[in-house]
């Protein structure tokens, strides 16, 4: 079980991190949706600091005002 929960982690991570790394080879308006979507797979995750590099990246003032109320104190 346990096993199982850490290669999902993991994979999310490659996945997300490979979805980042794509978007410098899309055009507008794609570029956009897909930093929307790997997003989204953060914050649905619980990894805020990720996800708020993300909405810092698109440049969104609601998603990082989101994200910074939402991670709450350490």
């Amino acid at each position: 079980m346990l096993r199982s929960v850490y290669i999902q982690g993991f994979l999310t991570r490659s996945a997300n991190d490979w979805l980042i790394s794509c978007v410098s080879y899309l055009a507008p308006p794609d570029d956009q949706a897909f930093l929307r979507i790997v997003h989204e797979l953060y914050a649905q995750r619980s990894k805020f600091p990720e996800a708020l590099a993300v909405a810092l990246r698109l440049a969104d003032r609601d998603l990082v005002h989101r994200d910074y109320q939402s991670a709450g104190d350490p």
